[in-house]
């Protein structure tokens, strides 16, 4: 075979394999804790003497993570409200005074077709996490460079944001 035809019909096929979209597969994980056996956690992040949020699996392409988790006591429980599509460099931003929320990096990174042609999306956010309920409260973008004050208020650009306790 021509070498040039062989090179042209090798990058058809990856071009081709590269913009198949993978079909989606979305999975509902319960606060039922889930066995230790089965999970290797990619990433740990210690959050007080027997808590740590966890994640489980790493998107190689973007260097991020994502199925996050809280062990506690050794029992892991999934973070209520992480959607899975997002991912997370595992930056926590701030913790509250009283220990019972942070805020973490979340963000939103996908390939959007435009006009056939393949273009990066990135949407950076933030979420206030709940330790205790181990579930995302609330989601800003704007405000993630905040920080909290004595009353566990985020407070950004000198307005309080967020409000806990």
């Amino acid at each position: 075979m021509n070498h040039k035809v062989f090179f042209i019909l090798l990058i058809s096929l990856i071009f081709f394999a590269a913009c198949k979209k993978p079909s989606e597969k979305i999975e509902k994980i319960t606060m039922k804790a889930v066995g230790q056996p089965e999970i290797e956690f990619i990433k740990k992040i210690i959050l007080s003497g027997n808590t740590t949020l966890a994640f489980a699996k790493k998107d190689t392409i973007f260097d991020l993570y994502y199925e996050p988790f809280f062990i506690v006591n050794n029992k892991h429980y999934p973070l209520e409200g992480f959607n899975n599509k997002n991912r997370s460099n595992g930056d926590i931003l701030g913790v509250s005074p009283n220990g019972n929320y942070f805020v973490m990096d979340y963000l939103t990174v996908d390939y959007v077709n435009r006009n056939g042609e393949n273009i990066l999306h990135e949407n950076y956010f933030c979420v206030v996490i709940d330790i205790q309920s181990k579930q995302i409260l609330h989601q800003m973008q704007s405000d993630c460079g905040g920080e909290w004050n004595r009353k566990n208020q985020w407070i950004s650009a000198g307005k309080v944001v967020v409000t806990m306790d």
